[in-house]
């Protein structure tokens, strides 16, 4: 009786472990992991009008086009600003300055992304669905809560004019794959 109790229990206790380290396994740990991974490689960024603009160049920017929180990324080294007149021509005249914005810090400007001004982390896995089949997938739903971690040099104004909420909660579907959960390529979580 002793040794089916003992084994019972070093069963148990393998598949309590193998459960814990398996990321194919439903978890919250393997759930952050996934929705973590997946904000890593989609950092919050405001394009602003400068379109694809690549480091070094320069964008002049009309008035009324020209965001004043573009300051804050002038003092971080992201970018030079210029006030240029209004050029002559009928169709300008009684408008204010122009301004050419050159960017210098690829580190803050990814070309196709725009200006990174932060990124998501998670804080809890709030819930989720039991896994189920859909269109051949294993997919589950998954509730979470996350927080901002705004960029060294975004500033509060520069957040409240780009709409950044600095905490919330959201949902998304994890797709089982061969190498664990992921966020399928193609979805948006912001």
């Amino acid at each position: 009786m002793r040794l089916a109790h003992s084994r019972f229990v070093l069963l148990a206790l393998a598949l309590a472990t193998t459960s814990c380290s398996d990321p194919k396994s439903p978890s919250e740990t393997n759930f952050r992991k996934a929705i973590d991974a997946y904000y890593a490689t989609h950092p919050r960024c405001t394009m602003g009008l400068m379109g694809n603009a690549k480091v070094g160049q320069a964008v002049t920017l009309p008035p009324g086009s020209y965001d004043p929180t573009y300051v804050d990324l002038q003092a971080a080294g992201a970018v030079k600003i210029e006030e240029v007149p209004a050029p002559k021509s009928p169709n300008y005249q009684n408008q204010g300055p122009w301004h050419v914005v050159t960017i210098l810090n690829e580190g803050i400007w990814k070309s196709g992304w725009g200006f990174c001004y932060g990124n998501y982390s998670i804080s809890k896995i709030v819930q989720w669905s039991p896994p189920a089949a859909m269109d051949g997938l294993t997919v589950s739903q998954v509730k979470y809560q996350w927080k901002f971690i705004p960029a060294k040099w975004a500033s509060e104004a520069f957040l409240k004019a780009h709409y950044a909420q600095l905490q919330g909660e959201d949902s998304a579907t994890l797709v089982l794959m061969n190498d664990g959960w992921q966020i399928p390529d193609g979805e948006r979580l912001f």
